[in-house]
This record gives structure tokens, sequence and C-alpha cells, in this order.
């Protein structure tokens, strides 16, 4: 099978383990442990690299101590990194994550806006489309002209395309992000940023709405599962496997990665929702932000 091409934000995630509070001035609170995990697209990249896709990166990097932990995780991962760029004196995008029984907060730090753009459009010129059969890509990016004329001429080329979005890119959504859509074959918005892009209230509603721009859209429902409209055209929900809940961070990447391998291998649409169920609910159930214990075998077992 011919590798996916992976284009967004990349992070270092560090997951505080045993939060229950900030603690007052002065006042001094223990963890379990703080984990660090990578975060952003190469989530999707490292689950679809766990069930045997190829897989490429196309994003930016700082020079910092951070950047070099997330090269070196992907290397060792054998995660396909020919289009990433290192932005010298430049910081790497790092979240710590707080946990909290229902949701996480965040705190994030972002590089640079324009050196992170001006690099990772450097990278693009030297992608050889040929070597890839899908394309997934953080939404926002479209709005720029060279990743817009990218995917539009991956499209042509046949390849398939993909793309998910931010809550913060939801908030900042208008009509003319309607018309970006059009170009995607699957989007893969959870309910709430649903709610914010659609202004409905109820998710069937609101998913009919998105049909209308886009081909194939797929409504993540966190604990719920997964809604959906089937080749039927009937409205499909695919709950969440049962399995004790330890960190939400990621679930949604890693719902792509299962999703994208059932349909690149020409699997059902509900049957590639099922198994992006089962790899979201893993990682939902683990300590780090992919779960190690993704694997076609542990998909199976649950099927």
């Amino acid at each position: 099978m011919k590798k996916i091409l992976i284009i967004g934000p990349v992070f270092c995630d560090l997951l505080l383990d045993g939060f229950q509070r900030v603690p007052s001035p002065g006042e001094e609170e223990y963890l379990n442990n703080i984990g660090t995990s990578i975060g952003g697209v190469a989530i999707t990249a490292m689950a679809l690299n766990q069930l045997g896709i190829p897989t490429e990166l196309v994003t930016s990097l700082g020079d910092d101590l951070f950047g070099r932990y997330i090269l070196e995780d992907l290397r060792s991962k054998e995660i396909g990194t020919n289009y990433i760029t290192v932005e010298k004196g430049n910081r790497s995008n790092l979240t710590v994550i707080f946990p909290f029984e229902k949701d996480r907060s965040f705190l994030t730090q972002m590089m640079d806006q324009d050196c992170r753009t001006r690099t990772i459009l450097e990278g693009l010129h030297r992608i050889n489309l040929d070597e890839f059969s899908h394309i997934h890509i953080t939404f926002p990016l479209l709005k720029e002209k060279e990743y817009k004329e990218l995917v539009s001429r991956a499209s042509d080329k046949g390849l398939s395309i993909s793309a998910d979005l931010g809550f913060d890119d939801a908030k900042a959504w208008d009509d003319s992000d309607y018309m970006l859509l059009k170009i995607l074959d699957y989007f893969l918005p959870n309910d709430k940023e649903t709610f914010l892009i659609t202004g409905e209230k109820d998710v069937e509603k609101a998913i009919r709405i998105l049909t209308q721009w886009v081909k194939t859209p797929l409504v993540t429902l966190g604990r719920n599962g997964v809604l959906l409209i089937n080749e039927n055209d009937e409205i499909c929900r695919i709950p969440a496997i049962d399995i004790p809940v330890i960190n939400t961070t990621g679930a949604g990447d890693s719902f792509t990665a299962g999703f994208l391998y059932g349909r690149l291998n020409k699997e059902p649409l509900e049957t590639s929702a099922l198994k992006g169920v089962i790899c979201g609910s893993l990682t939902a159930g683990a300590h780090e932000s992919v779960s190690g214990q993704i694997s076609l075998k542990e998909i199976r077992e649950y099927i």
C-alpha cells in the first residue's frame, strides 16, 4: 500500500497523571507521573503506522529539547520525516494536559506562526504525490493557497482527502469555510465543533447540513462513539467500546487512523468507523496520547 501524507502541527504533550486541582499560592501538589507523548497530527501517523500503513509527516519543529524529542521518537517508530523542517531559533509546540473526570484542559505554547507557516510551505514543494494514496490535513491549513493547491492536485490524481478540525478553528468558522469542505472526501469534527460550525444543537440535523458540502462527514461523540450517514442514507451511531477512560487526549486522532485504515482497505463505511471507534477508545484508556495497544490483532479481538 502507498503511504499516507499527513499535514499539520505536531506537539510534545506533557500529561499530568494524578492531577486533581491547581494548588493555591504557597501550596504544593504531587502527581503520580508526568507522561511525555507526541501529540497533534503525529498521533494519527503513529496509530496508522501501528496498523501497518506507512506515513509521512509534513510539519515543522523548533530546534529545542522538545523538537529533538519529537524527531527522535518519530524516527524510532519509523514515521516518515523527509518533509519535516526544523526552524532554527524557534520553539516547538508544547501542550500541558490537565485531565479531569469528564474532559481535559490545556496550557499550550505554540511556535512562531510566521516561521511555522513558512517552513512547512518550503516542504510542500518537495512532495512527490505519486508516493501517496491519501492526504490527511488539519482543516485551517486549506485556507492557505499553497496547501489548497497541493490538495487539489492530489485529488485530481485520484488521492482521497480527509481533514479534522480544532475547537478554536470551529469558533472562527465563517461561511467561506464551507466551500473548502467540497475538496474533501471525509470531514471528521467532534460534536462540539459540529454545533459551532452549523449553528445546530441537534447532532443529527447538524450532520445533514454537513452532507450538503462534504461527501462523507463523521461526527465523533466522545464516550458515545461516532455518528455517520451510511451508504443507504441512514443515520447510524456506533458506540464506543466499554473501557475505563484514563485520558481522552488523542482519542479523536486515533479514531481517524482506524477509520482511514478501513477505507483505504476498501472496507464499508460502518466497518471503517467501527475500527476508528476501537482505536479511539483504546487511546482514551491509555496514559499516552496514542495507545500502544492499537494493532490489527487488538481490533479483531474487539470486533
